[in-house]
């Protein structure tokens, strides 16, 4: 009798407030959500992208060093690919050229300049910013509800977009931005899949409040964390691996299933990082090979 009561109940409230389109949850939220949280959130993407964004194109080409290997990858697809300083691809930059890679697109689709430069920068950082609060809010929602839930969350963004280091690397090409979207991204994946795990098991009863569902296997999920993950190597190499073992521990305390199936979903992960990783260091190494035999 309890049980059909709460499933009335919930299914009344359900009712009460219908569910939104895609879109319209997007820019309006869903129903049950504060009328407060979407507006705020919007508030701190555009606080964060007119701190990115203002006056840009004053900064010029930034950090002319990592400048060059864009220009030279606009004239020269081999030196787009190897992050050349020239379009002869004679001598690569310090850094893997993902970063670099996102910036050629844009000035080859634009033409070179201060803003195709850096303006893919300052939208990497308004991402980075709203990744963050939705693995916040995702993350604590069960502990305090909605509105503690939304507030953390932009606590969180509003402390990322606020940070005048944060301020600075989005205004610049150096490839830090990329990095922290990547590892921003990755801990949002990590997350969801735990979740996804722990919501395949429990299947929780409703509380009077909808359960939000995670979209995706939490398996597959997990390889696309490692494949965020491999991407930020080809960012700035071992400086995005510094989280990984905090990563491992933490999947294998609290992900859902036996422990050797967690090992197992590591060991996949694993694979899956090493794959992505060391793909472009390969294709060099065997490249100079190639070309001095």
């Amino acid at each position: 009798m309890t049980t059909q009561l709460t499933s009335s109940a919930a299914t009344a409230g359900e009712a009460v407030l219908p569910s939104r389109g895609l879109f319209r949850r997007a820019f309006l939220g869903r129903p049950e959500d504060p009328r407060w949280a979407r507006p705020a959130f919007w508030a701190v993407l555009a606080l964060a992208a007119f701190l990115y964004c203002w006056d840009l194109s004053r900064n010029g080409d930034a950090n002319a060093f990592y400048a060059a290997a864009v220009l030279s990858g606009t004239e020269s697809w081999k030196a787009f690919f190897f992050g050349s300083l020239d379009s002869a691809s004679f001598i690569t930059v310090d850094k893997p050229p993902m970063a670099f890679w996102v910036m050629g697109l844009s000035a080859r689709v634009f033409g070179f300049s201060s803003w195709s430069l850096l303006l893919p920068q300052a939208a990497e950082g308004v991402a980075t910013v709203s990744l963050l609060y939705s693995a916040v809010h995702r993350s604590v929602a069960g502990f305090t509800g909605s509105r503690g839930a939304h507030a953390a969350g932009l606590l969180a963004a509003l402390a990322l977009a606020l940070t005048p280091m944060t301020v600075a690397i989005d205004r610049d090409d150096n490839p830090d931005t990329m990095l922290a979207f990547l590892m921003v991204l990755g801990g949002w994946l990590f997350l969801e899949s735990l979740r996804a795990g722990l919501l395949r098991s429990s299947r929780p009863a409703v509380t009077g409040s909808r359960v939000r569902r995670v979209a995706g296997h939490p398996l597959f999920l997990l390889m696309m964390c490692a494949l965020a993950w491999g991407l930020a190597f080809n960012t700035k190499m071992f400086e995005a691996f510094i989280p990984l073992p905090a990563l491992a521990i933490t999947y294998l305390i609290c992900a859902d299933g036996r422990l050797r199936l967690r090992f197992g979903a590591l060991l996949a992960a694993g694979a899956v990082l090493a794959v992505v990783a060391f793909s472009w260091i390969t294709v060099v190494v065997y490249g100079r090979r190639a070309r001095s035999s």
